[in-house]
């Protein structure tokens, strides 16, 4: 891309009041220019600082999981060993039940 090269004749061969009204101008342009550029770096720098804060959220909440999975599976292993006695013990009160019945039958035959 090719830069135009700004016209220094106008400023150099001009009179003294348009220089002073272009030397204006451009002075009010770079403090526009030096303004828009402060505004984008402070929005930049709020961005970084919400970035940040969310990082730190997002490592705590993995922390927490990593500390919870542990218990989550511990707790499912206690599950599955709760889940086996309950079927023994069903299978104990059908077998208790149906020697009393037996003894109650061999009683009265």
């Amino acid at each position: 891309m090719k830069r135009d090269k700004p016209n220094t004749n106008k400023i150099v061969n001009g009179d003294s009041s348009s220089k002073k009204k272009d030397s204006r101008t451009i002075t009010r342009n770079l403090k526009d220019s030096r303004l828009i550029l402060l505004e984008g770096v402070q929005k930049s720098m709020a961005i970084l600082k919400e970035l940040e804060d969310s990082t730190q959220i997002v490592n705590e909440t993995i922390k927490d999981s990593r500390s919870l999975r542990g218990s989550i599976n511990e707790g499912k292993g206690l599950l599955s060993t709760i889940s086996s006695r309950v079927v023994m013990d069903q299978l104990r009160l059908f077998l208790a039940f149906t020697f009393f019945l037996l003894v109650v039958l061999y009683v009265i035959f």
